[in-house]
């Protein structure tokens, strides 16, 4: 919590800061935060923060799936306002390395991400942000990282920028039935292709699977005859995402 500020609002505060969420709310910009109680939260863990409640709901925090989760340029600003270091030592379309160092302790830590982690989370999307503003996400994601690991104590109980949407995505495919998949072949566990997905592309999105979640293909075979059609659009989307990361990674060479 910032300092010199009292963990409860008074009345009269709280009251003000209502509001402002009500005013702000009834705008399509800052109602898509999740409408008056959103803006309100965002605003209320600000000032634990010490941010302003205009600078906190104009890009400095977003609600994700009902929680408050802080900005890449929330996190900076923070860091820096409490006076430790930032240093980016490299930004590219494939790879962002940034150094911090804390000014109470001298502590130093060297962050670095890469669109292969990226792709390797099952962040990289057809037409998202990681294949349209590669830089920015990574920066996002690098600053993030490093302010999780190096400073906590600025950020207070926030999720980080794209903690939660990484989160949503090791959950896409829900666990199978704890019974005997592993000595299930997968030739047993046949699927009708659709016309415009091929073998190879389900293969290496299994590949993938297997490997990121430490299951058997089974598994993730069982979940897809349970529900194909999203099985199939997730093969496609992945298969899409790893061709134009293919082209920007060749592109870079």
């Amino acid at each position: 919590m910032s300092k010199n500020v009292p963990a409860i609002p008074t009345a009269e505060e709280f009251k003000t800061y209502q509001q402002i969420a009500l005013s702000a709310s009834k705008t399509p910009y800052w109602n898509k935060l999740g409408g008056e109680a959103g803006v309100l939260s965002i605003m209320l863990l600000a000032r634990e923060l010490g941010i302003s409640p205009m600078n906190a709901i104009s890009g400095m925090f977003h609600v994700v799936l009902g929680k408050v989760e802080i900005s890449a340029k929330g996190i900076t600003y923070l860091i820096r306002k409490h006076g430790h270091q930032l240093k980016l030592i490299m930004l590219t379309p494939t790879k962002c390395i940034i150094q911090g160092k804390r000014s109470d302790t001298g502590e130093e830590m060297e962050v670095t991400y890469t669109f292969e982690d990226a792709q390797k989370a099952g962040l990289v999307k057809s037409g998202g942000g990681w294949i349209n503003n590669p830089k920015d996400m990574l920066f996002a994601r690098t600053v993030s990282r490093l302010g999780r690991w190096l400073f906590t104590d600025c950020l207070g109980t926030c999720y980080v920028e794209g903690e939660l949407q990484e989160s949503i995505e090791k959950k896409v495919m829900e666990k199978a039935p704890e019974v005997d998949l592993q000595e299930i072949e997968i030739a047993t566990l046949p699927i009708d292709l659709p016309k415009d997905v091929k073998q190879e592309e389900v293969d290496n999105y299994l590949e993938y699977l297997s490997e990121e979640y430490d299951r058997p293909k089974t598994e993730f075979l069982y979940e897809a005859q349970k529900r194909p059609d999203t099985f199939f659009a997730k093969v496609k989307e992945y298969s899409e995402a790893t061709r134009e990361a293919s082209v920007l990674l060749a592109n870079q060479g």
